[in-house]
This record gives structure tokens, sequence and C-alpha cells, in this order.
């Protein structure tokens, strides 16, 4: 549908149209556009002064709800300090009538005997005396006069005595140390407990550490656990593992892995508050001496041997005691870094044999006109000591 103006100018009246042509000729005209533009301005305008009144009214909104926040929160400030003064003044009045109450009552008992004293006297009370013309009483008491009351005693807020916190004494004691030396790991643990002796459940909180020295080594050589830096052989700052203890708490250290050689005889366990003040300095003996290992002595036949030489070896032979035919003991062949072979001797009737002894080890073998002959053999050294020949 196409849209197309058509314009009709008369002498008598100039009418403008809107007319809409679609596509098979339909022709759609409107009549009074002037009217239909300004109803759509109208509303419009309407929209946009509403939009405009709602915002303006919003602004207004926004800043009187800022403003009582404002006051909210200077009202509970100001309620806050009433509460606090109402308290100070409740405990200046307590105090002032404990200031007040013994005077009180010592008026309260004069004024009482004063009275029971003048029902006492009587119609008598009244005679005087003719030298001074002073009366004088029939009880021979005079009656006290009466006890002014002193007035009210204000007392300021500064000198109001607020209510203090109890003080409690942080006390702590060091239990059931214990400590573990690991020479093949070349480290030492400790463990001990650390228990809360403060009065009414008070919670502690503080840091804990310890020193393991030996008066005869440099100050320097010391060990500290956990590693606090140590002056003059004490720690320099108030450091250590933390701790926060109702009861008690087992506190474990481990030192690093140490190089000999090193030496303790002292283990001082330091406790401290969260404040850096010293709670606590024990000292308890320890004996851990370590000393670097020496190489172990090789035998003169291995020494030798790394040398590349070939041990000696040395045959001795027991003297002549008896007749050409009488057996001889073996001798042992010179040493070429094997085990020698020990051929054997018929030792009986039986025609037994006797097996070579392991080295470091003794045989008897019994020679004809001799007592006892005794061979030692060892690596490649034999000795044969005689007796009684």
């Amino acid at each position: 549908m196409k849209e197309s103006t058509l314009k009709v100018d008369t002498q008598a009246n100039k009418v403008r149209q809107t007319l809409l042509v679609g596509d098979h000729g339909r022709i759609v005209s409107f009549k009074k556009i002037r009217i239909w533009l300004m109803t759509l301005i109208s509303i419009v305008v309407l929209c946009l002064l509403v939009i405009i009144g709602m915002s303006y009214n919003f602004y207004l909104n926004r800043n009187e709800l800022s403003n009582l926040k404002t006051q909210i929160s200077a009202l509970e400030k100001s309620t806050s300090a009433l509460k606090k003064e109402r308290d100070l003044h409740m405990a200046d009045l307590v105090i002032a009538k404990a200031k007040l109450s013994p005077a009180s009552a010592r008026s309260a008992d004069n004024s009482s005997a004063g009275v029971s004293g003048t029902m006492a006297q009587g119609p008598s009370a009244g005679k005087k005396d003719g030298n001074n013309g002073q009366k004088i009483k029939a009880g021979g008491t005079s009656r006290p006069a009466p006890v002014a009351k002193k007035p009210a005693v204000v007392v300021k807020k500064s000198d109001a005595a607020a209510p203090e916190s109890p003080v409690v004494e942080e006390k702590v004691d060091v239990q059931k140390f214990s400590i573990t030396h690991d020479s093949t790991g070349n480290r030492v643990r400790i463990n001990y407990i650390v228990r809360n002796m403060s009065t009414g459940g008070h919670v502690l909180s503080g840091r804990t550490m310890l020193v393991l020295s030996d008066p005869s080594t440099r100050k320097d050589k010391w060990l500290s656990m956990p590693g606090v830096p140590l002056v003059d052989g004490k720690p320099a700052r108030k450091l250590g593992a933390i701790f926060r203890i109702k009861n008690f708490k087992t506190m474990s250290f481990a030192s690093p892995r140490l190089t000999p050689p090193y030496m303790f005889s002292d283990c001082t366990v330091y406790v401290f508050s969260s404040k850096g003040r010293l709670l606590s300095e024990r000292s308890y003996p320890v004996s851990i001496d370590v000393q670097p290992v020496k190489p172990a002595a090789l035998p003169d036949t291995k020494v030798e041997q790394l040398k590349g030489k070939e041990p000696e070896s040395k045959t001795i032979s027991p003297p002549d005691a008896g007749p050409t035919d009488a057996p001889q003991p073996p001798v042992a062949p010179e040493s070429t870094g094997e085990e020698p072979q020990t051929p054997t001797a018929p030792i009986g009737p039986d025609m037994t044999t006797e097996p070579k002894p392991e080295p470091g080890q003794t045989s008897e073998t019994a020679v004809p006109g001799v007592d006892e002959v005794t061979e030692t053999t060892g690596a490649g050294n034999p000795e044969v000591p005689t007796e009684n020949l």
C-alpha cells in the first residue's frame, strides 16, 4: 500500500488529505489529520510531564530518607551517651549512699537516746541552783546537743570510680620434659607440656622456645628451637612457637640435621606472654656429646694388598723332639692371596683326617716327644708356640 498526498486547491476551501493506496487500487483516506496529530502530541507531552513530576518526587523522597538516616544515627549516639551517663549517676548514687549511711545511723541513735533521757527526768527536771542560777536536772546527766545533719555529698563524674575488671595474674608451668637424640640422623627431638596455672579459667596465649647450650662451647654454637637469634645466650626477641591454651598444650620441637662435633649439657625452656613478658624460664640437664667418626684401621695384610704387595709369610717348624720317623706338622705354603690348602695327615689308627682350622682358631696335634704344640693360623703369618719341650 502506497501513501500519497493529494492537494486540492480551491479558492473557497483549501483541504489537505492523506491517502493510502493499496497494491490493488484500494484507497484509504484520512480526514481531520490535524486532530490526530494534536492528540498524539498532547499524549506525549503529558507523559513527559508525568515522568518529570515522578522524578522530582523521587529526588525529594531520597533527600528526606538520607536526612532521616542521619537523624537516626545521631539519636543512637545520644542514646548510648545517655545510657553511659545514667550508669555513672547510678554509681555516684550508690557511693553517696554508702558514705551517708554511717552518719545517719549515728544521728538516729543519738536522737533516740536523748528522747529517752528526757522522758525519764519527770517534772523535777527544772530546779535551779541558788549560787549560779543554772538549771540542774534531776537525773544528773545533761541532754546531748542535737547533731547537725551533714549535707549530701555530690560526687562528680571524675571522682566516681568506674567498676574495674579483676586483674588476672598469668602463670604457666612446664611439665613432662623429654628429649631424644637420633644418633643415626643427628637430630634432637624435644617434647614438653605448657600448663595454664592462671585462676578463673583465663585463656592464656603467648610464645615458647628453647635453647640447647653447653658452657664449654662457644655461644654461637648453641642451638635454639625454633630458630631465634640469641644475644649473650638468650633470645634477642620474644618469639617462638605460638600457643593459646585454657588448660594445657603439648609442644614438640625437632632440630635440623646437625653436623658433628656438637655437645649439649643444658636445655632452657622460655615461655613468654602475648605482650612479651617472661612467664617461665626453666633449665633441664641433658647429655648429648657427638664427635666425628674416625675411619676404622685396616689390617696389615689389606694395607699391603692395597699397596700392591703380597703379605710376607713365615714358616715355623717345631724343634726335633723324637725319632726321625715321627710325623711332622704340616708346613703352611707361601701366601698367594688365596686361602692355602692344608694337606691332611693320619691322626689315628682309623686313618681319619682332621679339617684345617679356621683363621683365628687353634688346633692341637700330638707329636711324639712333645707335650703340647699349639699352632695359630692367621692370614699368611702362622706362629707355632711350643711349651714343655
